[in-house]
């Protein structure tokens, strides 16, 4: 009997015995002409339970972090397949994963499914939020870090590298939990928008943080003080340090000025003091048990800004573990003030005067912003009547509202839009109520440049689409340039 992977190993050949390119396409005129043939490496075919395996072999473009991930399953490769690996610009062709699939459906079943499990974990990575953390834990003057930044456009292979450099590490005792650190900064990164997670305040600048013993269980004491049903005994400290920002070494082209990357301190206290309750079955009836999960109380210091970040479910504690975590982890005395309000002031944009300013007073990483949408309001009393059976009448404040909205092909700016198609000639008769600028973000390093929506409403609302940190600061940076962003 030939097993799939067998059939699929070898190359397709015609009728005449002529090997069959991956990449031909039905012949015109042919009922199956135009469609789309099946994954030209066969990936599903041979490893048809290893999804996430698959993927990652069609994603990296660091082959050498392949070829280490299958040695330290003890998956040999051959050395025909071996050169034609090292030979691949980037991602690997079909043909070459077409021979390297079979070798891993020859394994055993442990193995398949150990190699299924780490794909699975990188391939949850794969957004921005998980992107910019692993970026964010990577070193670029580590040089096993920096060749793993020297393939650029590679967040997947980038994972990958950090998984191996906590499970396989090539010396003893170089072992790091960036991997699992990566994990958690991801969640962070996704939740620091949310207050039902997250809490941020003012605290002291510049300072590093000293976590020794002595100040681990002043922490734990405080902590679990708080918690006082919590077990004493099993209290895990961690603190991490990451470049925030998502920048983990400067771009060699960077301009002179530029921010250099933001030094973030992460903090994590792990204890059994969250409650849980299930019922489970027992000598054939159902019993009622209460135990206590792991709880986990991130902290997060920005030494820059002063800025630290609280991630709890309790929102009511929040304050407090600041304060411990000002008093014990930096030392540091004062109060623990929430961060400035922003406000924002679209009166700018009233006229086309400030359609110079987005071009010359660009900060670096912003390549180009443009006005997609105006809403503009005005506000009148008028004398109306409530009920007309009972002749009730009153001044009542009204308010009417244009929106101006620029369609994505039309090369007019937003005040020509406004002109010609609205008969408006001056915006300053009207308040600005709410502006959307479309800003093209700079290509990065580690990033290539893309579009992002900011949509500012008057006085104090930002519903922006900026899923990284890096963007955001940027955002926020130039918003601030254009005098639009007021903190106080």
């Amino acid at each position: 009997m030939v097993s799939t992977a067998e059939k699929l190993q070898s190359p397709l050949t015609d009728d005449l015995g002529g090997e069959i390119s991956e990449a031909r396409t039905s012949d015109a005129g042919h009922p199956d002409a135009g469609i789309a043939k099946a994954a030209a490496d066969h990936g599903p075919e041979i490893l048809p339970d290893m999804e996430h395996l698959v993927w990652l072999v069609r994603k990296v473009r660091n082959v050498a972090l392949l070829k280490r991930l299958l040695k330290t399953e003890g998956i040999a490769v051959p050395d025909d397949v071996a050169r034609k690996m090292d030979k691949a610009k980037g991602i690997l062709p079909p043909p070459v994963r077409k021979q390297l699939f079979p070798l891993v459906a020859a394994t055993g079943a442990l193995t398949r499914q150990r190699l299924e499990r780490i794909a699975e974990r990188i391939s949850l990575l794969d957004n921005d939020y998980g992107k910019e953390a692993v970026l964010s834990l990577l070193d670029g003057g580590n040089p096993r870090d920096a060749a793993a930044l020297a393939c650029h456009v590679d967040p997947h292979g980038r994972a990958l590298h950090l998984y191996l450099e906590q499970e396989y590490p090539e010396k003893e005792g170089m072992q790091q939990a960036r991997f699992d650190q990566a994990e958690r900064v991801q969640v962070m990164n996704r939740q620091t928008k949310s207050e039902a997670y997250s809490s941020h305040y003012r605290g002291p600048k510049h300072l590093a943080p000293n976590i020794d013993e002595l100040v681990k269980q002043a922490l734990k004491a405080r902590i679990l003080g708080l918690y006082p049903d919590a077990p004493t005994e099993d209290v895990l400290i961690e603190h991490f340090t990451r470049l925030g920002g998502g920048q983990a070494t400067q771009d060699e082209d960077a301009n002179e000025g530029d921010a250099a990357p933001v030094l973030l301190d992460i903090v994590t206290v792990t204890f059994n003091g969250s409650e849980t309750h299930y019922t489970k079955v027992e000598h054939g009836e159902e019993v009622a048990h209460d135990d206590v999960a792991a709880l986990s109380i991130r902290f997060g210091y920005e030494r820059g800004s002063g800025a630290i970040s609280v991630f709890s479910d309790d929102r009511e504690t929040r304050r407090d573990l600041g304060g411990m975590f000002r008093d014990l982890v930096l030392a540091a005395s004062g109060d623990i003030n929430d961060l400035p309000i922003q406000e924002f002031n679209l009166t700018g944009f009233a006229s086309d005067a400030i359609l110079p300013r987005l071009v010359a007073e660009k900060i670096p990483g912003i390549d180009s912003i443009s006005i997609a949408q105006l809403k503009v309001a005005r506000s009148l009393t008028r004398h109306v009547v409530m009920n007309a059976r009972e002749g009730r009448e009153m001044d009542r404040q009204i308010t009417s509202r244009l929106a101006v909205i620029r369609d994505r092909y039309d090369d007019r700016d937003i005040y020509e839009v406004a002109r010609s198609e609205f008969k408006v000639d001056d915006l300053s008769q009207f308040d600005i109520a709410q502006v959307t600028l479309k800003m093209r973000i700079a290509r990065q390093r580690h990033r290539r440049a893309h579009d992002i929506s900011v949509q500012i409403t008057a006085p104090h609302g930002l519903n922006d689409k900026m899923k990284t940190e890096d963007d955001r600061k940027l955002v926020m940076a130039q918003l601030a340039r254009l005098g639009i962003l007021i903190e106080f």
